[in-house]
């Protein structure tokens, strides 16, 4: 009988260590070097810029003359993102678009004092202002983002509200809620993997795809409609080389609050839209009505069947309804301009009031 019981054990042991073993052979990725993911990533309209000890990878399309629109990506994502917008808004606006440090094309830095990454929100900033100074984009820009991106923009109208002049924030994070109050939206997210300990840094070597597809599920609305090249795009650019190691870094180097948390916004005085996927999984559409009810000149459409990324799952919908916004205060902002703008039509359930300066208005989709 023991010696039954011992092969048992030996059985169930060598087993354990196959089923490890197969995982460990379809979860292990070693880094992909960055050339040979910009042959198959970059196109006609990459630029490569060196910026604060970055090499930038950006996107500059449309009309020279035509107001500037800046386009910041979240986390573990791109400035592909945006591609929908892209084509939308194209022959409309100069779209300015880049890949943040860490992330996509762009890759790692090694600024911080310790010889690691520098994902710091003011270094981020200090990217994105030399980003448009060297592409030469003169006066107030808009500024859209999502997610982290969508802080980034806040942010940086707080900080150089001379650089510009209305924002649009997507699903953004850090949103300053009340002490102590905890995340709404429901689960694990698969990204909090980059924030515990020994989990992180096996992160850094063992990444299956199917953690990738699984986090993409989780952020559109609808997951039938993430692709296959969706997924193989974004797990390829997290496996360029050192960035999984970028977003470990920049994930446990994060406050435990959100930095927002510390933003004034009701000191932000540029108008505001903020957009927002009610399925969002990530970040509860509550934060959305703290944003609306904290800046001072704000508009809030919410898309009902949208998750996390609204502008991925409607493009076209999104990207009209951010340019009829940004046409509303260009014709506010001109001298000669008296008449009262236009309500954007299609909305399913729209409601809107005025008290103080404070602009407020509300769509759902």
């Amino acid at each position: 009988m023991r010696s039954l019981l011992k092969r048992i054990s030996i059985v169930t042991a060598l087993l354990g260590l196959g089923v490890f073993l197969a995982f460990v052979a379809v979860a292990y990725h070693p880094d992909v070097p960055a050339a040979e993911l910009e042959s198959r990533y970059a196109d006609v309209d990459s630029r490569f810029l060196e910026i604060a000890g970055s090499r930038v990878h950006v996107k500059d399309v449309g009309p020279r003359e035509a107001p500037p629109l800046l386009l910041i990506h979240g986390t573990s994502s791109s400035l592909h993102t945006w591609d929908g917008w892209a084509e939308e808004l194209g022959d409309r606006f100069r779209i300015v678009r880049l890949d943040l440090p860490g992330f996509g094309l762009t890759g790692p830095n090694r600024r911080g004092a310790d010889g690691r990454g520098d994902y710091s929100t003011a270094y981020r900033l200090e990217v994105i202002d030399g980003v448009l100074d060297t592409l030469q984009v003169n006066g107030p820009v808009a500024v859209a983002g999502n997610s982290l991106g969508g802080y980034l923009a806040v942010s940086y109208a707080a900080a150089s509200p001379h650089r510009v002049s209305a924002g649009i924030l997507i699903n953004a994070a850090g949103a300053p809620r009340d002490p102590g109050a905890a995340r709404q939206s429901g689960g694990f997210r698969a990204i909090d993997l980059a924030t515990l300990p020994v989990a992180n840094q096996l992160l850094v070597r063992l990444t299956p795809r199917f953690l990738v597809r699984d986090a993409l599920r989780q952020v559109y609305g609808d997951p039938s409609k993430v692709t296959e090249a969706l997924i193989d795009r974004h797990h390829d650019l997290l496996l360029r080389e050192g960035n999984r190691r970028a977003l470990v870094e920049a994930a446990t180097r994060r406050s435990p609050s959100p930095p927002a948390a510390a933003l004034e916004l009701e000191l932000v005085m540029q108008p505001m839209l903020v957009m927002w996927g009610r399925r969002d999984a990530w970040i509860p559409v509550s934060d959305a009505e703290i944003f609306h009810g904290r800046l001072p000149v704000s508009e809030l459409i919410v898309y009902e069947d949208a998750g996390h990324v609204p502008m991925e799952e409607f493009p076209g919908r999104s990207a009209r309804d951010a340019a009829a916004f940004l046409d509303k205060y260009a014709a506010a902002a001109e001298p000669s301009s008296t008449a009262e703008p236009e309500a954007e039509p299609g909305a399913a359930e729209a409601s809107s009031a005025a008290s103080g300066d404070h602009a407020v208005a509300r769509q759902e989709y």
